[in-house]
């Protein structure tokens, strides 16, 4: 039995082997609660260095094994290290799902993988430095056959791991005989109904999460014990509490995480993952304001125009975000946008007819309207936008530049709700038309050239949620008004 011992010399390494991960795990105890979480990042640092060690020990020993005379020296050093990093990178991988609160069967494999491989460079490191490791065959044979069992351990955990950071099957998905697998069925949509009839959880707010969330909040991986891939999930909510307040978007933890700067940390998803679009977050907010029901239709929850289309294109935009052609169920959605042109069909005709040239589609394959007035010039005036009322919920685009608009339209003008661009340059409209669009959330583009608006109308325009560029170029406004107002 003695001439199975490893050597005294060895000794001081197993201290060190052993003292890393106590002298982590220790942290718990500590009582700083920031120390444990901060020692976990350490993880994807460390990490590295068994893996690479381990790989190169076994490539070493294939060397050894075609010229025995070369065999290298210090393979026993770097073994050493490996199995000094794989015990100090579990020890941090650990602190890191509980600083993280990071759970789900994913998590929890990877976990026990990682462990695995700390064994098993253990009993590796063992066997190598045995005292009679030179003169026994066998001892050989045992130290090559964990020295593989490690490599192959490890190579799985490093896929668990990638997936937990990347998603799953992160490290597989471009191998040839694994592209005809069978894939997750895609988010089934019923685009051949009316957007009006979806079910708002169910076909829109459950579309959205899946995409933008499920990687990492699952029943698989949930961190911060948060999974969004179920009803009952979602109502939990985790380590942070609900997820949201019904009828308060505001303060609902859903909605402030989306909407941090994509710099900040806390910003979910992380700045590295796809984002969700901005039809996307005011159909979450538009959810939760309405009570977060579980279920309800579009239509029965009274959602504006803007929403419907910005809930009508998410079958669309995730097709192509993942990868499919962008003619899926394309069929099934022309004719949706043909149902929808029906449906003001008269309206339109009798516009275009009044004004040839002034309405057209914002493309072939749309139901939105653009409508450019500025071609008519004073000849427009607010009887003639009180005439387009019945399409408003069709234009998106509207420029009345130069036209005969005043404030007699204010309240008409303020029920265009799915406006995304609106010019009103050198018009008479004052701060009066200005305080009427205060609900216009989806405009992104608003053109005040020219117009008598003081400062007066800065705090409507400030509160403005969507807006990406604004002009209020040679207006009453003051300098300082104005530059704190003009986006590019």
């Amino acid at each position: 039995m003695s001439s199975l011992s490893p050597e005294a010399p060895r000794s001081p390494w197993w201290t060190v082997v052993a003292l890393l991960p106590a002298v982590l795990l220790a942290a718990l105890a500590a009582p700083w609660p920031w120390l444990p979480a901060a020692l976990g990042r350490l993880h994807p640092v460390v990490l590295h260095f068994p893996i690479a060690l381990v790989l190169v020990v076994a490539l070493l020993e294939v060397i050894s094994l075609v010229s025995p005379r070369r065999g290298p020296p210090r393979v026993r050093l770097l073994l050493f290290l490996a199995a000094a990093g794989a015990v100090t990178a579990s020890a941090c991988g650990y602190l890191l799902m509980r600083g993280d609160a990071v759970e789900g069967a994913l998590a929890d494999r990877h976990l026990r993988g990682g462990l695995a491989v700390s064994l098993l460079a253990c009993l590796t490191l063992a066997t190598r430095l045995t005292r009679d490791f030179e003169v026994l065959i066998r001892l050989k044979r045992i130290y090559r056959f964990l020295l593989a069992a490690t490599c192959a351990v490890l190579m799985f955990a490093a896929h668990d791991g990638a997936s937990l950071t990347h998603g799953e099957d992160y490290l597989t998905e471009h191998l040839p005989w694994l592209q005809n697998q069978a894939k997750p069925p895609a988010i089934a949509f019923p685009v051949q109904h009316p957007v009006g009839t979806w079910e708002m959880y169910t076909d829109v707010v459950a579309p959205i999460l899946s995409q933008r969330c499920i990687n990492c909040h699952s029943g698989r991986q949930a961190k911060g014990k948060l999974a969004l891939d179920t009803w009952e999930a979602l109502s939990r909510g985790g380590t942070t509490g609900p997820l949201f307040v019904a009828g308060r978007p505001d303060t609902s933890l859903l909605v402030q995480r989306l909407e941090l700067p994509l710099s900040h940390k806390e910003r979910m998803p992380p700045k590295r993952k796809p984002q969700p679009a901005e039809g996307e977050l005011a159909l979450l907010r538009a959810w939760i304001k309405a009570g977060a029901p579980r279920t309800g239709t579009l239509a029965a929850l009274g959602l504006e125009a803007g929403l419907l289309r910005a809930a009508e294109s998410l079958p669309r935009t995730f097709a192509v975000q993942e990868g499919e052609p962008a003619e899926v169920d394309d069929t099934a959605r022309l004719q949706a946008v043909a149902a929808r042109r029906q449906t003001f069909a008269p309206a339109l005709a009798t516009a275009q007819a009044r004004w040839p040239g002034v309405l057209e589609f914002e493309a072939r394959d749309s139901a939105e309207l653009r409508v450019n007035a500025s071609l008519l010039g004073p000849k427009f005036g607010d009887a003639d936008l009180a005439a387009l009322a019945p399409l408003r919920d069709q234009i998106t685009w509207l420029d009345l530049s130069g036209t005969g608009l005043t404030d007699s339209s204010a309240r008409t003008l303020g029920t265009f709700k799915g406006l995304r661009l609106l010019r009103l340059n050198e018009t008479k409209i004052t701060d009066e038309t200005v305080e009427a669009l205060s609900g216009l959330t989806q405009l992104e583009t608003l053109s005040l050239f020219r117009t008598p608006i003081t400062d007066a109308a800065a705090r409507t325009l400030a509160s403005l949620p969507r807006i990406k560029t604004l002009s209020v170029a040679e207006t009453p406004m003051t300098e300082t008004t104005r530059r704190g107002l003009t986006r590019p």
